[in-house]
């Protein structure tokens, strides 16, 4: 007669524990790639100059050292100002600035004439990140994220009229500011910085400055090719429009160089070179 063998039934209590066991192993698990993603989301600066073979720029926690030339001296001129972007002088000589931080515009007029805003007094407020300001004939221009806006006012700086002379800017990407300045010849110059870091623009308004009327009428393409353009000015001396450029990110402090640039006319270069080759 054949012997049959029964397997013996695992005792309830043992099930229990090798499920425990499972479940403990599997948050164990979990846990850890919890920890690892975020030790490699924390370093991912670094982890990317690795790939790319690139250095990421080295930062010092001290204080910044200001070295000034001989016969200077510097002290804070005004405090508790949120996030300001850009300054500029009124006709009258009153410091304004935008404020990034409140969506305003300031001003920090020093009425003891002592080097110290005397008050800080919003001219504007609810702006859509303003960044850069200018005057230009008792007028305020104020370049948006996604308009530039004009200002009058009156005697005490309280606005008379507000205008978007030039809405529906691009939006989004990497670089977000919107700098203006009325040029020499009167109009309205507005740098549009790239979407990226590096990369081959979709949109040819992209890494460009525009120009534009001061009715916002005739816009077009003036300079293009420049990653972010952020500072704009006027050269007193050749009235030349000179503007800074931001190199890419990611290859450390000191490259590529920040370059000083004169804007060419993009449409008179054109014209120039056709005439040439005829």
């Amino acid at each position: 007669m054949k012997e049959t063998h029964q397997a013996t039934p695992t005792p309830i209590g043992t099930r229990q524990r090798r499920r425990k066991s499972g479940q403990t192993v599997i948050l164990v698990g979990l846990l850890l790639v919890v920890i690892v993603g975020a030790v490699l989301y924390s370093q991912r600066t670094g982890i990317l100059s690795l790939l790319t073979g690139s250095s990421s720029p080295q930062t010092n926690a001290s204080p910044a050292t200001l070295n000034l030339p001989n016969g200077f001296h510097v002290n804070i001129f005004a405090q508790n100002v949120s996030s300001p972007r850009f300054i500029t002088f009124s006709p009258d000589g009153t410091l304004f600035a935008t404020e990034r931080g409140s969506g305003n515009i300031i001003a920090l007029p020093d009425a003891q004439h002592n080097g110290k805003a005397s008050e800080k007094r919003v001219i504007a407020s609810g702006l859509n990140d303003p960044t850069s300001l200018v005057f230009y004939k008792d007028a305020l221009y104020v370049g948006e994220a996604s308009q530039v806006t004009r200002f009058t006012f009156d005697t005490q700086w309280k606005v008379t009229d507000k205008q978007v002379i030039v809405p529906n800017l691009l939006t989004g990407g990497n670089h977000v500011t919107r700098t203006v300045l009325v040029g020499p010849d009167g109009n309205l110059y507005v740098s549009m910085g790239s979407t990226c870091n590096v990369c081959n623009e979709t949109d040819a308004k992209r890494a460009t400055v525009q120009v534009y009327r001061l009715d916002s009428s005739g816009g077009r393409l003036y300079t293009k090719g420049l990653r972010n353009a952020v500072g704009m000015a006027i050269n007193p001396w050749n009235q030349q429009i000179w503007v800074t450029n931001n190199g890419r990110d990611l290859l450390g402090d000191d490259v590529p160089p920040e370059t000083l640039l004169t804007l060419q006319d993009l449409l008179s270069c054109i014209v120039l070179m056709k005439h040439k080759f005829r």
